[in-house]
């Protein structure tokens, strides 16, 4: 469906009686629509966004699967993460399950990345991490890595 973004909590809100049974939503629009939510994964609400909405006894369910997609490419590796959108914290939230042992952040900002580090070190358990501190003009060191993923939210969400 193509929806005006004027027009989504409305559509969203009228899901609960429709036939439909689940729908891919891109994570600006999760945004407009969280609240309606009944219920979510903990993923979607550590992360803030979602991508799926699960629409079953004329209840929203929504579920979040957006590191899934890369889940091959960084099984079992080291991995680079520029950046802290929800791309990041999808990481970390599943970075054990993925087997990843050990993570480098990429950031302007050691001490932006120092509290990301502090605030989710649950889910950092087990892992070795590194700091690099990247700024403009200059390539980051990549030496230490296998993957580099960009995680930043600039132009994820049309607003920010």
């Amino acid at each position: 469906m193509n929806i005006r973004e004027d027009d989504i909590y409305f559509t969203v809100n009228g899901m609960k009686e429709s036939q439909i049974s689940a729908v891919n939503i891109d994570p600006e629009y999760s945004k407009i629509v969280f609240d309606l939510m009944d219920d979510m994964d903990e993923e979607s609400r550590f992360c803030g966004v979602f991508n799926s909405i699960e629409i079953k006894d004329k209840k929203l369910y929504a579920y979040t699967n957006i590191s899934n997609a890369i889940y091959q490419t960084i099984e079992h590796k080291k991995i680079g993460i520029i950046g802290l959108g929800s791309l990041a914290k999808s990481l970390i939230f599943n970075a054990r399950s993925f087997s990843i042992k050990q993570i480098v952040f990429y950031h302007n900002s050691v001490e932006e990345i120092a509290s990301f580090i502090k605030e989710h070190k649950h889910y950092l358990r087990d892992i070795s991490i590194d700091i690099e501190r990247i700024a403009e003009n200059l390539m980051p060191n990549t030496r230490l890595i296998d993957v580099l993923i960009n995680a930043t939210p600039i132009g994820q969400f049309e607003h920010e």
